[in-house]
């Protein structure tokens, strides 16, 4: 299958009402449309530590990378970003290992 897409939420002066969190899809992914103002807000809501895994687009040596695991313990809640797009692209490719992370995109 393909990786679920997860639309960044646009904040605003007047504020704004923050889109219901992604469930973790540990199977097949997550993408979001990606440039230096989106985050990404992450969160455990299991009892056990879990990862996130952040995928470059780009090769080395035309070889893959294995991406940048972060480890959110149990009800953690943590904000990417700053992901330079010449090694992630414009769609951040997101990967989790359990369904007990939620992710929201948010734009600033």
């Amino acid at each position: 299958m393909a990786r679920g897409t997860i639309t960044p939420t646009q904040g605003s002066r007047a504020g704004t009402t923050m889109i219901a969190a992604t469930t973790g899809d540990a199977t097949n992914g997550h993408q979001v449309a990606y440039d230096s103002r989106v985050g990404i807000l992450a969160k455990n809501t299991g009892a056990t530590s879990h990862t996130i895994t952040f995928l470059p687009s780009r090769l080395v040596d035309g070889q893959s990378t294995a991406g940048r695991v972060e480890t959110l313990a149990a009800g953690e809640t943590q904000l990417f970003s700053g992901f330079d797009t010449a090694d992630y692209g414009t769609t951040l490719r997101v990967d989790v290992n359990h369904a007990e992370i939620t992710i929201q995109a948010i734009r600033l």
